[in-house]
């Protein structure tokens, strides 16, 4: 369960659609997802009719209420096609076993995104990396909000800016040359749609690695970590490959990214702090990447676990 949910304005339109106490429509959005994930992994639920997902999740009330619910209040987006009805933003916030499923299957979800393969094994993760970079992204099915609109997956929210952005560009072209002879039209093949950006934080997830801080810095320090686990990630290669490691194993990032969390933390708690202060770690003794043990002992002993 996503843990922000009960405090956006989407939640409490759905509590008041579904009728009932915030227990009830906790539950009923938990069970949503973990239908999801046992039976439609890529997101695409509409692959069962609604009796089925409502069955399922366990709806008593009004047969089609509780799906006409999820959509009315966007946690279930309507979509073209044979998937019909797509788990909003399921791409995002799908567990780790979902992403590691559908690389292994060599699968997208609904939406067209990729499965975040940072979470698979070395081998596992290379060969699938190859294979996606060779089955390019297939345009997304669309979104229908409501009768009136029909908007692209993932592009609903950029349509206008790209429209003016055109608007602008044409503004400020030159005028063509009176003298010079028009040109014939030509018809220019259209851009490949691009393929999704790969995880910057390489599936690390600070809800994870905020325990490592300590439950006393867990609320001030998860925003933080959040905002800044892809930056860790970076320097963490950054620092493996000047010790000739530029393709490291997951447990050598493991550690190094760790170790960075620490060292990083300790410059923000001090205020910014020096480049030198914050790469010094106690972890530099270890010859072999640390386990968390080794890792709370070291900096326990540094007053920073």
């Amino acid at each position: 369960m996503l843990r922000l949910v009960t405090g956006k304005a989407k939640f409490a339109t759905f509590q008041r659609r579904v009728g009932g106490p915030r227990a009830l429509a906790v539950g009923l959005l938990e069970l949503l997802w973990h239908f999801t994930a046992a039976n439609a992994a890529d997101g695409s639920i509409g692959q069962h009719s609604d009796e089925e997902i409502e069955a399922w999740i366990g709806w008593n009330g009004e047969p089609g209420a509780l799906v006409e619910a999820l959509v009315a209040s966007r946690w279930v987006d309507r979509v073209a096609g044979a998937a019909r009805l797509y788990t909003h933003d399921w791409h995002d916030h799908a567990d780790r076993s979902v992403h590691m499923r559908l690389g292994r299957e060599r699968r997208r979800f609904g939406n067209g995104t990729a499965p975040k393969l940072g979470y698979l094994p070395a081998d596992e993760r290379r060969a699938a990396d190859e294979w996606y970079a060779g089955h390019p992204q297939e345009p997304a099915p669309e979104v229908r909000r409501n009768s009136a609109e029909v908007v692209g997956q993932g592009q609903g929210q950029r349509a206008g800016a790209e429209e003016q952005g055109q608007e602008q560009r044409k503004k400020r072209r030159p005028p063509a040359a009176s003298a010079a002879p028009a040109a014939a039209p030509t018809t220019e093949p259209a851009a490949p749609e691009p393929l999704p950006p790969e995880d910057p934080a390489e599936g690390f997830e600070a809800e994870k690695l905020i325990n490592l801080l300590g439950a006393e810095n867990r609320e001030r320090a998860l925003p933080w970590l959040v905002e800044s686990l892809p930056h860790l990630v970076a320097a963490a290669r950054k620092d493996l490959a000047a010790k000739k490691m530029p393709r490291p194993d997951r447990d050598a990032l493991t550690a190094a990214v760790k170790e960075r969390m620490f060292a990083f933390w300790k410059q923000h708690k001090l205020g910014g702090g020096t480049a030198t202060e914050a790469r010094a770690s106690p972890l530099k003794r270890f010859d072999a990447p640390p386990t968390v043990e080794q890792i709370r002992e070291a900096y326990r002993g540094q007053g920073r676990a």
